[in-house]
């Protein structure tokens, strides 16, 4: 990303393959791969993190993104599905 140009400061990566994003750990928030179950609602959740992320006029993602990665491990060690329902991100400020 930094080869195109892009303030990575202001840069997300969304994908389902970690493997994505990994030369911008911080810049890049894991999404399980869809497989048509219709209570899978992750996309729907993390739109509602993006909104507030840009409704805070957050200065650097990658500082609520290294915080929100350690959330969602926190929640897949405890067997919760919807990984990023839910979480306020104006706690990580």
């Amino acid at each position: 990303m930094s080869k195109l140009g892009r303030d990575l400061s202001k840069t997300i990566i969304i994908d389902n393959i970690a493997e994505n994003f990994k030369l911008q750990p911080f810049n890049g928030l894991e999404i399980k791969t869809w497989s048509e179950d219709i209570k899978d609602v992750n996309l729907y959740d993390l739109c509602n993190i993006l909104k507030d992320i840009y409704t805070l006029r957050v200065p650097d993602v990658r500082n609520i993104i290294k915080k929100l990665k350690e959330e969602v491990n926190a929640r897949v060690k405890k067997g919760i599905i919807n990984w990023y329902n839910d979480i306020d991100i104006s706690k990580f400020f």
